[in-house]
């Protein structure tokens, strides 16, 4: 019997004080499972830049995009926040240096009509006994942002059909990381009954022990990194057998004195670089 693991985070939304208790949290349970021969997968649903932080709005979010390197995800997709809260350009290069996967399926370049330079359609990682896992992932579709920004969005059943179509056959499991919200998630398990884990996000929703739909597993995290989800699957020559969801309240893990010297190192390195723009220059002396 192989057992996979997969840990999932979600809107984040650049709350970077729960950031050091996360990466070792993550980083840990990452080593303990492997060391118990287990497969593990690591992702992250989007929204983890917001503006609201300064150290993600001095750097376009760039800055969100090293500390995810410090976990090695295999991938991630993005929110709005990334979506729409950048311009074309600086959405076009917020991944420039990430060392993850980015999986998007819904969103093209308005003039030429190809996804993102670092977005993928999927992603099929295959385990040591065999097993392939896909990988998809769709964002909220919010055309009255995107399209003036030179976006287009599709909505879940525009692509997600074809999608699951290239993708059956080259996997044996097959699981969504969505920016959708609990309401389309819920929808998605009703219509899409091959899928079988949709990892949730974009409504801050919590599964504490995860919810099902049509033999669906739904997973879900909360927000702000106040949790982290988790999903173990239990696979029998290549098929799943059984599948369960759990969270990890982050509040109660060890803290220890370096991470404070840390949170507000990245407060005051983002006002350092704010204070080092140029926004304007006056024609006379105020």
């Amino acid at each position: 019997m192989e057992e996979i693991h997969i840990l999932h985070t979600n809107d984040l939304h650049s709350h970077l004080e729960n950031w050091p208790k996360i990466r070792r949290f993550l980083n840990g349970r990452k080593q303990k499972l492997i060391a118990a021969d287990k497969s593990v997968i690591t992702v992250d649903l989007g929204d983890f830049v917001d503006r609201v932080h300064p150290l993600t709005e001095a750097t376009d979010g760039k800055a969100n995009v090293s500390l995810m390197d410090q976990v090695e995800y295999d991938a991630v997709t993005i929110g709005n926040n990334e979506g729409v809260g950048n311009s074309h350009f600086q959405l076009e290069h917020l991944y420039d240096q990430a060392d993850f996967s980015v999986i998007l399926g819904n969103l093209r370049d308005k003039k030429t009509q190809k996804a993102p330079l670092w977005a993928l359609p999927y992603k099929i990682i295959e385990t040591k006994q065999g097993t392939r896992i896909a990988l998809l992932a769709l964002t909220a579709p919010f055309p009255l942002t995107y399209e003036p920004n030179g976006w287009d969005i599709s909505e879940v059943d525009e692509v997600l059909p074809q999608l699951l179509s290239s993708v059956r056959s080259q996997a044996d499991i097959l699981v969504l990381m969505s920016h959708l919200g609990i309401q389309e998630e819920r929808r998605i398990a009703e219509k899409y009954p091959e899928i079988e884990v949709v990892l949730g996000s974009h409504t801050h929703h919590l599964f504490v022990n995860g919810e099902c739909h049509q033999k669906v597993l739904l997973a879900a995290a909360g927000k702000f990194g106040r949790f982290i989800g988790e999903v173990t699957l239990r696979i029998k020559d290549h098929h799943l057998v059984f599948s369960q969801a759990n969270v990890t309240a982050t509040d109660p893990l060890p803290e220890i004195p370096q991470d404070v010297v840390e949170i507000n190192g990245y407060e005051r390195k983002g006002h350092e670089l704010l204070q080092q723009q140029k926004v304007a220059k006056l024609p006379f002396a105020l």
